[in-house]
């Protein structure tokens, strides 16, 4: 990193700009900084990726200058990106935001009351709607974000774990036989009723005896021939040798006998209707379309209206899926060498759903190709079953930067919805709107045959019955320049997404990437020095995005947020975690976080990724949430780690959604008004490393990178 002084910015905004110059007082240091000089962002992300030569854009607490946007005076305190610089010309201010309360430590802006305490707030309590006396998991625990959600899981009254990389961290005193590989018909025995008495036994209260007239092959079940794990319970038990294989069969009314309304199609109608609410015109991707239930989850989306491609494992089932059952577009993934690159053909928009039933490698291309805000509905993993080792996804930030909801589920948890669905999908078949197709093998003697077959595109050598069913040298803003405010940074902030700003950019970043020779943008406390804008006058202090410069003019300072509490002493105690541990002590995340969590994990806040993640997912409990805020362990490598336990998203219900704090700054006012309370009552302390001199920013920022850090680092530019 180079370390660059203005001795030339001329202090004032051009004449009609609604830009606003901003003097940059703190310096936030954050992880994502680190992805951020990385190659990899693509400009679909609203992230700025870091530019050669150019400064380092983060967020920051800044003070205006001067400025020709009506919301930021000269004066004005804010924070938000900016570049790490001593001025910064923030053409752009929407996502600034003035300060409002000045009777707490500038610094505070850059952290607790900044973009880190709304990323805990809105990861934690919006998202994962914590409730007393569940138990929550915190990785990077002592960290700018980690100690924060730590101390809110708390006042919610839940049991509390976080993990660190060093002692000085953790605060341990304080912080709170079967089947193997591909199963064959010799694997699976068939039982007949002169085996067992016709007769429910004497005393057996709410017992029925069924004489069983269908049952379905699922693929599910391949999952379910193999050793029981602690993760499966609560979701279908494993198969015992030597006993019966259990499914499912429902049959209701006059209907035909199909499964259009039983389980696949309850599982159709409640991972894609009920979990993703799809709307008209949206994009809809389903693998394993040709199945029992994707198939039916097309036809849901055509009648929404979307625009649907499916794929499959042969160029009949494409047919198939073409012409019987409505999809747009489909193809046969056996014949595509590079998934994304079909993935990009036929979806040059990207994807708003994905009904997932496949996982692994089609996951892992679908991912880069998923829109901002889209949904993924993980109802199973095919290609995952006859593996001994689940097949790692790598592309799980995209999960985050691109805000992507995973909805984890089991169909038995929703059978409340059954009459419902049994009413609408009737009249569908009435009306002729939905079509199934079954594979009848007659005959029990055939089950192993036709469920041995479903892994092997046994359809695919039978013939199929179609059934149509029915259906810098002058301080001030330059005249005219209404709106824009010039502001004197005092504290800019470090943060790790900071890194992806360095590199040549491939995202669109919600932070605007660093252009050679000019100022990085990010988060900072900033003083208003001179302004055109209604909302901000001289002297007040201000947080929000802003240059990474010693004075910057915001043109546009809609979203600095003026600061109004000032008085308040940083209280540098233990964060009241309930136990703690130094991740690098541990050789088996698995084992330690049984050994704290003995019953489960209700709540992960996500901060690191890899490893860590596969362990957590499996000691999270049925229904689970992860909020997916970082993946810090993944930012220095050039390929992500593999995670491999995702199917457990599925089989313990696990919400998991990726976000960026920016999507949920409408709540900041309800945000502040809590923590600041939180921190009059010395309900919240905050942990600050603070670092003078923007000469210091190099240093700062390796720190985060190599972990050193202990809670929030901030650089101070300059001081009020």
């Amino acid at each position: 990193m180079i370390l660059k002084t203005n001795n030339y910015i001329q202090l004032k905004i051009p004449l009609g700009s609604k830009a606003v110059l901003l003097k940059n007082l703190n310096l936030s240091c954050d992880p994502y900084v680190r992805y951020q000089m990385t190659s990899k962002l693509d400009n679909d992300y609203d992230y700025q990726t870091c530019k050669p030569g150019g400064p380092i854009c983060g967020f920051g607490v800044s003070k205006v200058l001067d400025s020709g946007h009506r919301d930021f005076k000269e004066g004005d305190f804010v924070w938000g990106l900016t570049r790490w610089e001593e001025y910064s010309l923030i053409q752009k201010p929407q996502l600034m935001f003035k300060i409002k309360y000045t009777d707490v430590p500038l610094s505070h802006y850059t952290g607790v009351f900044g973009m880190p305490g709304m990323t805990a707030y809105v990861g934690f309590n919006e998202i994962c709607s914590p409730k007393e006396g569940e138990c929550v998991f915190v990785s990077a625990a002592c960290g700018a974000v980690g100690q924060l959600v730590g101390q809110l899981a708390k006042l919610m009254g839940c049991y509390v774990v976080g993990s660190a990389g060093s002692k000085e961290k953790y605060f341990p005193q304080g912080i709170d036989m079967h089947p193997h590989g591909f199963p064959k018909e010799s694997d699976i025995a068939t039982h007949t009723t002169s085996t067992i008495r016709l007769k429910v036994p004497e005393g057996c209260g709410g017992g029925v005896l069924l004489k069983n007239l269908y049952l379905s092959c699922d693929p599910y079940m391949r999952s379910r021939m193999r050793k029981l794990h602690s993760f499966t319970s609560g979701y279908v038990p494993s198969f015992t040798p030597g006993s019966p294989i259990e499914g499912h069969n429902h049959q209701e009314g006059k209907m035909p006998n199909n499964h259009s309304l039983s389980m696949p199609g309850m599982t159709a109608y409640v991972g894609f209707n009920e979990l993703c609410s799809p709307k008209e015109a949206e994009r809809v991707f389903v693998s394993a379309a040709s199945g029992a239930v994707g198939h039916l989850v097309g036809q849901f989306a055509k009648l929404f209206g979307c625009y649907l491609v499916g794929t499959a494992g042969s160029n009949h089932k494409v047919d198939l899926l073409k012409n019987k059952f409505g999809f747009d577009e489909a193809f046969n993934y056996k014949e595509e060498h590079d998934l994304d690159a079909a993935l990009k053909r036929y979806f040059p928009q990207g994807i708003d759903i994905y009904f997932d039933n496949v996982w692994g490698k089609m996951l892992d291309a679908v991912l880069p190709n998923m829109r901002l805000n889209g949904r993924i509905s993980a109802c199973g993993m095919i290609s995952q079953y006859n593996l001994e080792k689940p097949e790692g996804v790598h592309n799980l930030m995209e999960i985050i930067l691109k805000r992507i909801h995973i909805f984890g589920f089991i169909v038995t948890d929703h059978y409340h919805l059954y009459p419902k669905f049994l009413e609408l999908t009737r009249q569908y078949i009435k009306q002729g709107k939905i079509t199934y197709v079954e594979d009848v093998a007659e005959g029990l003697e055939s089950a192993p045959a036709a469920l041995v077959g479903l892994f092997s595109d046994f359809a695919e050598q039978r013939t199929l019955a179609f059934k149509k069913i029915d259906k810098a040298s002058n301080s001030l803003v330059p005249d005219g320049a209404k709106g824009t405010i010039l502001v004197k940074n005092l504290y800019l902030t470090c943060d790790p997404y900071l890194r992806n700003l360095m590199q040549k950019p491939d995202y669109r970043t919600y932070v605007r990437g660093v252009t050679p020779s000019s100022p990085m943008i990010g988060y900072g406390v900033a003083k208003v020095l001179d302004s055109q804008h209604p909302d901000f006058n001289d002297g007040d202090f201000v947080w929000g995005l802003t240059g990474w410069e010693e004075y910057s003019l915001i043109q546009e300072p809609g979203e600095l947020i003026k600061i109004k509490y000032t008085d308040v002493d940083l209280l540098k105690n233990k964060l009241g975690f309930d136990e703690a541990f130094n991740y690098k002590e541990e050789h088996d995340f698995n084992a330690a976080l049984k050994r704290y969590f003995p019953e489960g994990i209700d709540v992960c806040f996500e901060n690191v990724g890899g490893k860590m993640l596969d362990a957590v997912l499996l000691n999270m409990r049925n229904h689970g949430r992860i909020a997916a805020c970082g993946m810090i362990s993944q930012y220095n490598l050039d390929k992500h780690e593999g995670v491999h336990n995702l199917f457990l998203i599925v089989t313990k219900r696990i919400r998991m959604q990726g976000f960026i704090v920016f999507d949920y700054y409408h709540l900041y006012p309800k945000f502040l008004e809590l923590t600041r309370q939180y921190i009059k009552e010395n309900k919240i302390v905050y942990v600050e490393e603070v670092t003078e001199g923007l000469d210091t920013a190099p240093a700062a920022l390796v720190g985060v990178f190599s972990g050193s850090n202990v809670g929030k680092p901030i650089v101070v530019v300059a001081r009020e």
